[in-house]
């Protein structure tokens, strides 16, 4: 009479290992390939830069082709203070204006005011060096996304060279943005410069900005890196971002010192 088989044999043993391996691999290469997609902060309220639109188009970043007039508006349902704070981050410094109809003088909207949310700076320089995102440059609390790294992989993505710096420029325009419709800015920034845009939340209590930044973490509206404005006049090619890389790189050295010990246990 043939033997039942069993767990007991290496050969079912080492098989099941194989296969609780495999499923594994499967749910990490997963996870990974999410952490990728998701890399960016995404906040609430969102603040998008755009060409021509009524709604974040998620462009990773959005590119700006025509300077003299794209549009910045914020997603969902809320209203945001007045001022609104524009910075420009300036493609291998430099410097940039922007203009607003509602500026008092609109072909030159003036620096932001210091303390506004909290804002320390309204120039700073941002390098591969600098600790912190665009935001934290000037002293304003920042989700993360709007890092160097990011900032100079979508530059070159876009068939630019790799920049050396930005020079971050705050500006404030006397406008209180509301969801369901946007504004129309012009920038003299030029090719390779980036756009994002840092506000507060107005609730039904009133506004929760002041000198010392947003009342808590859900007021603050600001742009992601999915939803910033990129000025060039092409297509940007996507690529994963650097911290999905190194995190897709270390997953799969991990499975392969897994895997490699498990052949020499078994060998």
């Amino acid at each position: 009479m043939l033997e039942e088989p069993t767990l007991n044999h290496p050969e079912e043993v080492s098989m099941v290992k194989y296969r609780l391996l495999a499923v594994f691999v499967a749910l990490l290469t997963l996870a990974l390939v999410g952490s990728i997609a998701g890399a960016s902060t995404i906040p609430d309220p969102q603040i998008f830069i755009c060409q021509s639109c009524a709604a974040p188009p998620g462009g990773d970043p959005n590119i700006i082709t025509n300077t003299a007039a794209f549009d910045v508006g914020v997603a969902g349902n809320f209203t945001l203070q007045d001022p609104l704070l524009i910075i420009i981050g300036v493609y291998d410094g430099g410097s940039a204006t922007v203009s607003f109809s509602g500026c008092a003088i609109p072909s030159d909207c003036p620096d932001a005011t210091l303390t506004t949310y909290g804002l320390s700076a309204d120039t700073a320089s941002f390098t591969s060096s600098s600790t912190g995102d665009a935001y934290f440059q000037l002293g304003l609390a920042a989700g993360g996304s709007e890092n160097f790294g990011n900032w100079s992989t979508a530059d070159q993505a876009a068939g630019l060279a790799a920049p050396t710096s930005f020079t971050l420029e705050a500006f404030q325009l006397p406008v209180s943005l509301v969801s369901g419709t946007t504004i129309s800015i012009d920038t003299t920034a030029p090719i390779g410069s980036f756009i994002i845009a840092y506000d507060c939340e107005v609730t039904k209590k009133g506004p929760t900005g002041s000198s010392t930044g947003c009342a808590k973490p859900g007021n603050i509206g600001q742009t992601p890196f999915t939803n910033a404005g990129l000025i060039n006049t092409g297509p940007i090619h996507k690529v994963p971002e650097p911290a999905g890389l190194a995190m897709l790189g270390s997953g799969l050295l991990l499975i392969g010192g897994l895997l490699r010990r498990k052949l020499r246990t078994n060998a």
